[in-house]
């Protein structure tokens, strides 16, 4: 190492790394070789919440562009240690407690990362920064109000839809029934019901998610007046992602029945479960 050299290094562990909504992170730090460049250490709780948007920028079609941002939101942060004799931190162990908001969004793939990070601030040089991955269980009656809510219809038939129950964890089953009453005779190849999730991003078109389909009727006849009843059972997928809202998305998961038909709209009745991962 040369004379103007220097070797600042910063180890972070945290435990646990499995969390709820309203946990607490002991977060343990070594800070070595701190020196006049060193201004500050701090230890952050954050998750990087990434999220598609449209720019008002097109490509050689004439389309609008979509792109993905992560924007990371800081939920707690603490120094790392005390001044030290030249001004900046102080080298050597520290330990700090986080806590992670009753109100936290669940780590979700795609959409949702948890992590301590901690950074070590140099002025006119390369900050140190270490992370350390986080998973972020749902809280328990996250978004239950969204299980609450009536069924949609489309026009041409009312489905109503009735299930066992509207807050799942993924490898559940919902058992449901639903009557179709058809405001006109409507055919098609099939009467399904299915589990679907859609993300709402900021370009307005997000993300969807398919689950598993159970054919209903094959093919599908409905008369115009009158009610036909149906069965059904759906395991929600074991890597179904949570329900989620953020700042700039959410997800959303819904049984519905759709008569499938070829070259037109599938008439789709929909009811609004929540998916609960939890710790």
């Amino acid at each position: 190492m040369g004379l103007f050299d220097s070797k600042v290094e910063l180890e972070v562990s945290a435990e646990p790394t499995a969390l709820s909504p309203g946990d607490e992170v002991r977060v343990r730090s070594e800070l070595r070789g701190p020196d006049k460049k060193t201004r500050s250490a701090r230890v952050r709780l954050v998750y990087v919440n990434s999220y598609r948007y449209e720019e008002a920028d097109y490509d050689a079609n004439g389309v609008r562009q979509t792109h993905t941002r992560n924007e990371e939101i800081v939920v707690a942060e603490e120094p790392l240690s005390a001044p030290g004799g030249h001004g900046g931190p102080a080298a050597g162990l520290s330990e700090t407690v986080l806590h992670v908001p009753s109100d936290a969004p669940p780590s979700v793939e795609d959409a949702v990362e948890w992590m301590v990070k901690a950074t070590i601030d140099r002025k006119a040089a390369r900050d140190v920064n270490e992370e350390v991955p986080l998973t972020v269980a749902s809280a328990p009656d996250a978004h239950a109000g969204w299980a609450e809510g009536s069924g949609t219809h489309p026009s041409e038939a009312r489905m109503d839809i009735e299930l066992d129950r509207r807050v799942l964890r993924p490898g559940e089953r919902v058992i449901g029934s639903v009557a179709v009453t058809a405001n006109e005779d409507l055919e098609g190849r099939a009467l399904r019901a299915r589990l679907r999730g859609r993300r709402s991003d900021q370009d307005g078109e997000g993300v969807t998610y398919d689950g598993p389909v159970q054919d209903l009727a094959e093919p599908a006849a409905l008369s115009a007046g009158a009610t036909q009843s149906f069965a059904f059972a759906l395991n929600v997928p074991i890597d179904a992602r949570a329900s989620f809202q953020t700042a700039n998305n959410r997800l959303n998961w819904y049984v519905e029945v759709f008569l499938d038909r070829r070259m037109r709209s599938n008439p789709t009745g929909c009811l609004e479960i929540v998916v609960h991962r939890p710790a």
